[in-house]
C-alpha cells in the first residue's frame, strides 16, 4: 500500500469504528439484536486497527513512560494489567 492510500484507509477504518462505536453506546437506538451483531462486528476492524496503529502505541507510550513519575507508571502499568485481564 503506499502511503496516500493507507491513510485514506486508516482515516476509512478509523470513521467506520467511530460510527460503530456511536451505535454500541445506545442499544434502544438500533434494537438488541442490531447491538449484539455490531459488537461482534467491532472486533474485526480493532483486530485490522492494532497492528497498524502498533508504531504509534508503542513510541507513544515510551515517550509517556519516561516523563511519568514512578507513581504514575505504577498507575499506568496496574491499569492496563487491569483491561487485559477483564478481556479474558
Amino acid at each position: 500500500m503506499i502511503a496516500s492510500s493507507k491513510k485514506k484507509f486508516v482515516i476509512a477504518l478509523d470513521t467506520a469504528l467511530l460510527i460503530i462505536f456511536i451505535l454500541l453506546l445506545s442499544p434502544r437506538m438500533t434494537g438488541l439484536a442490531l447491538h449484539e451483531i455490531l459488537g461482534l462486528i467491532f472486533f474485526i476492524p480493532i483486530i485490522v486497527h492494532l497492528p497498524i496503529a502498533w508504531p504509534w502505541i508503542q513510541s507513544v507510550t515510551k515517550k509517556f513512560l519516561k516523563k511519568a513519575s514512578r507513581h504514575t507508571r505504577f498507575i499506568f502499568f496496574l491499569n492496563t494489567k487491569v483491561c487485559f485481564v477483564q478481556e479474558l
